[in-house]
């Protein structure tokens, strides 16, 4: 259920950021990160493109949001790296262990276990898995590199 959860919350932080709502979208994902963060290493390993995401967002907008001051504004900046440095330790410990694999990985023979599964004998069911894409856990580091820049 948190797991769901903190999905939906980072949902609903990007849908707010797009629409330029950083103090909502801000609570949005800093809770999604909560709930994610919560989670057994094995089911955050599944979400992983999204915890990076997350890092991502807070660090992205805290280095927005500048303070009355300089001293504030590196106070800031100084939170935001914090969240950018994980981002980045989160790429190096899964580029470490990934080398060997495709760039895109595909749906394994337990997920399919685990989605036909679900289907049987229930009225409502759903089963989230986001996999492990490289080429997106790429394309995220190169934002957080950006944006730590």
């Amino acid at each position: 259920m948190r797991c769901a959860l903190g999905l939906v919350m980072h949902m609903l932080g990007i849908n707010f950021y797009d629409c330029e709502e950083t103090k909502e979208a801000l609570a949005y994902l800093q809770k999604s990160l909560e709930l994610m963060s919560s989670l057994p290493e094995a089911l955050q390993l599944r979400h992983l493109h999204t915890i990076q995401d997350l890092y991502n967002h807070v660090g992205i907008i805290l280095s927005d949001r500048g303070g009355a001051n300089e001293e504030q504004d590196a106070e800031k900046n100084k939170e935001a790296l914090t969240y950018l440095t994980k981002s980045m330790q989160l790429y190096d410990r899964v580029k470490q262990n990934t080398q060997t694999l495709p760039q895109k990985s595909t749906i394994s023979n337990f997920d399919k276990y685990l989605l036909k599964k679900s289907h049987q004998d229930v009225a409502f069911s759903f089963y989230i898995n986001q996999g492990l894409d490289l080429k997106k856990l790429e394309q995220k580091y190169t934002t957080t590199l950006f944006v730590a820049a």
